[in-house]
């Protein structure tokens, strides 16, 4: 029976992001958060493996108190345990701090037979934690998969590549980033959820994993971000006369590449 390790992230809500037009930057103030999308799909495909396999599944996140949120709705869909990996005194974990952390779970709370990931998240998006992972723990990684197999010892996994999909068999245990294809994520019953909020969240702090200061300090910040220029083309099309109004659309959208 496979014991399966699933990391969520809480991202903020990129649809309901705002622009701060004095100073033409986006800012997260007031922003609604939420579980990362790809993680979702990434716990979803870990509870329909213990549902044929049996087993366990740990949800693990990275972040601040308010992360507790996610962990809980990880609990509603179907996690056994929740585990938040935090630090007051740390404002934000970046991706190299996230995989060492992630990869002292493993060791310390493990073993674990299948790591599944996100291929993803939604706000930075440097698909770099899950590939960081399986290189501190000398894992087999399997990045992009859209259609994964748990066979006991082994899973084989359809991969997304630019140019066609990519069949692989790999031995457990590995770590396996999947993307959205994978799965439609379920959505918990108001039983499920009453049942999670009596379930604990169990802190553990850095140093309970005994790592080095020092990876915990950012090695990439973000200055500053900003919303993509968009100009319009101010393009006027004569709509006296329908039939060449159409047809002059029609060109136009076609040397934009839209049709």
């Amino acid at each position: 029976m496979p014991n399966i390790l699933v990391t969520v992230k809480q991202v903020v809500d990129v649809d309901s992001l705002k622009i701060d037009r004095a100073t033409n930057t986006i800012t997260t103030v007031g922003v609604p958060r939420k579980m990362n999308d790809f993680d979702k799909n990434a716990l979803e495909e870990a509870i329909r493996i213990r549902e044929k396999q049996g087993g366990k599944v740990v949800a693990v996140s990275v972040g601040q108190q308010s992360s507790r949120d996610v962990l809980k709705e990880a609990l509603a869909m179907g996690a056994d345990e929740a585990y938040l990996i935090t630090d007051q005194s740390i404002p934000e974990f970046d991706s190299r701090a996230v995989s060492h952390l992630i990869s002292k779970f493993y060791t310390k709370f493990g073993p674990f037979d299948l790591v599944i990931m996100g291929e993803g998240s939604v706000d930075h998006f440097s698909v770099q934690v899950g590939p960081r992972v399986a290189e501190l723990l000398k894992l087999p990684q399997l990045t992009y998969t859209r259609r994964l197999e748990y066979s006991g010892d082994s899973v084989v996994a359809e991969r997304d590549l630019e140019d066609g999909f990519h069949v692989v068999r790999s031995p457990l245990p590995c770590v396996v980033t999947v993307a959205q294809e994978i799965n439609q994520p379920r959505l918990p019953t108001l039983k499920s959820i009453l049942a999670a909020s009596k379930k604990p969240i169990n802190l553990v702090p850095p140093s309970q994993l005994e790592i080095n200061a020092d990876m915990l300090q950012p090695v990439v910040t973000t200055k500053t971000v900003v919303p993509p220029k968009t100009e319009r083309k101010k393009v006027v099309i004569d709509g006296s006369k329908p039939e060449e109004a159409v047809q002059t659309l029609i060109k136009h959208l076609t040397q934009e590449g839209v049709i």
